[in-house]
């Protein structure tokens, strides 16, 4: 006939089954805190991409920015000199033959003064 095992005997079976079940319950915890903090280090690092990405995008819209301002600007200075330019061409064409009648008439006046 078999034994059946006692009451002590049950215990101390249990006591070793609790004690790997809290074994396998620890390591489980464990793992399940690594994981954790894989996740919080994953999800810090993916907000710090998406803070740094909206900051280089608005760098980069900055940039743009002044960029279209500059070259407005270079337009604006570039219109400008334009305008200087043709302003000084009609000074020179207008100007020109005042200056040569003058110079005619003044060179005229000294001759009848020095050759009277």
């Amino acid at each position: 006939m078999a034994s059946e095992p006692t009451d002590h005997e049950l215990l101390l079976l249990l006591r070793r089954d609790m004690e790997s079940l809290a074994r396998r319950l620890d390591e489980a915890l464990t793992q399940l805190a690594r994981g954790n903090a894989r996740f919080e280090h994953l999800a810090l690092t993916e907000q710090e991409t998406r803070i740094t990405l909206g900051s280089l995008r608005q760098d980069f819209s900055r940039a743009m920015l002044g960029a279209d301002e500059a070259k407005r600007q270079a337009g604006a200075v570039a219109d400008d000199l334009n305008a200087w330019k043709q302003r000084l061409k009609t000074v020179v064409w207008l100007g020109a033959p005042i200056v040569a009648v003058l110079t005619t008439l003044l060179v005229e006046a000294v001759k009848r003064l020095v050759f009277p």
